[in-house]
């Protein structure tokens, strides 16, 4: 299987040109291109959507990667939110209550994201955003339960 995690930027050369509806269009027939390399080698796909930024604002691919498992029907193609697990209601949390046995809590609290400028994933955000993942595999029939550990 192919996991792919991209929040999207207008930044880098392959993109920069791109801009408005050119812009989902294009992460779009490069979503597609990846999904036919996958494809030759009977390879299954899960687009992961990223958090909220610190603006609390939806990263550029989220629609894009939302919208693909439509379009491949035999299921080889799956999508999942890390909205429930890190940008509750679509709002940016930098710090959340945890239980002892999770990587980075302290005292019952822990970080998600890193301190600003950053909003990078801290252990108990990168914990559950595994978590998260592993569990999607499970329900795809991806991967078997017996495989994802949470201790």
């Amino acid at each position: 299987m192919l996991v792919v995690d991209h929040g999207g930027n207008a930044f880098t050369e392959c993109i920069a040109d791109h801009v408005g509806a050119d812009y989902y269009q294009k992460y779009r027939i490069d979503a597609e291109y990846a999904i036919g390399l996958a494809a030759q080698t009977d390879t299954r796909v899960l687009f992961v959507a990223q958090p909220v930024s610190r603006t609390e604002k939806a990263p550029g691919t989220y629609d894009v990667f939302a919208s693909l498992p439509d379009s491949f029907p035999d299921g080889s193609v799956r999508h999942v939110s890390t909205w429930p697990v890190l940008s509750p209601d679509g709002r940016f949390v930098q710090e959340s209550t945890c239980a002892a046995h999770e990587p980075g809590c302290v005292d019952g609290t822990g970080f998600l994201r890193s301190p600003p400028p950053g909003g990078h994933l801290e252990p108990l955000g990168a914990w559950r955003y595994a978590l998260l993942v592993a569990d999607e595999l499970v329900a795809a029939g991806w991967l078997p339960a017996d495989a994802v550990s949470r201790g």
